[in-house]
């Protein structure tokens, strides 16, 4: 989506809940901008679904994870209709990671056994 059409989804929420922008210009300028940032990723119809459903259902202006949790997305950032591959929500992706995360330890714990080695 455009910035104007993320700007657009940013002011329904802030018409909705009044304190989702702060009093602050400066303040209200940041938050709009990463917030806007965050819904350029993003097509605007699938934005728009996600600003409706968090009007429906929260009773207290929205957070980024809000947002992200009704468009979604992962908590690591990622759509995951973008990834390729492995996801972690997947055997396969587990497996994948677990075996990258100990072929890490291993190679520091071998490292480790040099230096020591060359310490005696």
């Amino acid at each position: 989506m455009t910035y104007e059409e993320a700007d657009r989804l940013v002011t329904i929420l802030h018409m909705n809940f009044a304190a989702f922008l702060p009093p602050s210009p400066e303040a209200s300028a940041v938050k709009k901008g990463m917030w806007c940032g965050e819904l350029q990723k993003f097509d605007y119809k699938r934005g728009l679904d996600a600003v409706k459903m968090l009007l429906q259902t929260q009773q207290y202006p929205p957070t980024m994870y809000d947002l992200r949790q009704a468009l979604g997305v992962d908590r690591i950032h990622n759509d995951p209709a973008m990834i390729e591959g492995p996801t972690f929500d997947s055997a396969e992706g587990k497996a994948a990671m677990y075996t990258a995360d100990m072929d890490r330890v291993n190679k520091m714990m071998a490292d480790l056994d040099k230096e020591l080695a060359g310490m005696r």
